[in-house]
């Protein structure tokens, strides 16, 4: 794990959920103290950016993580990583970076995307979405400024796209669900 950063993107409003998804109930905890138990069992070097429902959800948090929060989450995902990166980023020679809301991503995924990293180091590592590139996914700090410039709210989905050639896609074996709505939630739900 040495020299990649993981940063865990937490700072949504969840609208299309209509309560704050990073606390629903997963497993022995909640969605995102879910995630940062696979996140920290793997590396120590890792960030949470907050932004809507900071507050509730620093008071959730029972980990030592280091978080941030990014004042312009209403810009979208883009402006979280931008933050995310200028916070966290600049002492990694790559970081790797996970939604909140992908708690069926296991360390052990992680683990085999950042094996792949360690094999093709100035490559993006990216998750294969019916064959395109999504998140999770590692970033060589060769890409940190272009990251740095996001600010809409597809967040790194334009720059995967754009380094298509460069890119390397894994297969999380329909790990990679976002629980974005009820129907997501209900459909996934692991107590």
């Amino acid at each position: 794990m040495e020299g990649i950063g993981i940063l865990i993107l937490a700072a949504g409003a969840s609208k299309r959920m209509g309560k704050v998804k990073q606390l629903l109930p997963w497993k022995r905890t909640n969605i995102l103290e879910h995630i940062v138990d696979e996140v920290t069992q793997i590396s120590d070097n890792s960030c949470v950016v907050l932004g809507a429902n900071s507050d509730q959800i620093l008071k959730s948090l029972s980990k030592q993580i280091k978080t941030t929060i990014n004042r312009g989450w209403k810009k979208g995902m883009g402006s979280s990583i931008s933050h995310g990166i200028n916070f966290f980023g600049k002492n990694n020679e790559a970081l790797l970076i996970i939604l909140s809301d992908q708690p069926m991503i296991s360390k052990e995924y992680l683990i085999s995307m950042i094996k792949k990293h360690k094999k093709n180091s100035n490559s993006i590592i990216a998750t294969s979405y019916h064959n395109k590139p999504g998140v999770p996914a590692i970033f060589p700090r060769k890409y940190f400024d272009k990251l740095k410039n996001l600010s809409q709210d597809f967040g790194a989905r334009k720059l995967l796209m754009e380094e298509r050639k460069n890119t390397i896609l894994m297969n999380s074996k329909g790990k990679n669900v976002d629980i974005d709505t009820w129907v997501d939630y209900k459909s996934h739900y692991q107590n």
